[in-house]
């Protein structure tokens, strides 16, 4: 099975889960896909690779917003403008990462290396 196979498999294997299908892969997901990098799905990756990915572009969009704002309304930039968009990013990029290693844990996922065709979560114990 080919990287963009298995992806494909877990992508639709979220989905049978229950999971929304943009939430078993994300918009920055989809598009890193189509361009060739092939990371595999949040549910399957460690909490800081995932904080990382979903904080990063919200930390630029918020910095870029409050620069263009500043400057539109043309005052000047001050220094702890910048710290709006890094703390909503570290705490929106933590939110998702936690979201995401839970409901890992809730639907008892693999590793990804360890993730195949045919793997079947294991049954409920109570």
């Amino acid at each position: 099975m080919t990287e963009r196979e298995k992806i494909d498999t877990a992508v639709e294997y979220l989905q049978g889960q229950r999971i929304a299908a943009h939430t078993a892969a994300p918009l920055l997901w989809r598009l890193s896909w189509r361009a060739g990098f092939l990371i595999a799905p949040p549910h399957f990756l460690a909490f800081l690779p995932v904080a990382f990915l979903t904080g990063l572009p919200l930390g630029i969009g918020l910095n870029a917003a409050v620069i263009v704002f500043r400057l539109l309304v043309g005052k000047p930039l001050a220094w702890p403008l910048p710290l709006v968009g890094v703390s909503g990013a570290i705490l929106f990029g933590s939110l998702s990462a936690a979201y995401y290693r839970w409901s890992a844990s809730r639907l008892g996922l693999p590793e990804w290396s360890a993730f195949h065709a045919d793997f079947d979560a294991p049954e409920e114990s109570w």
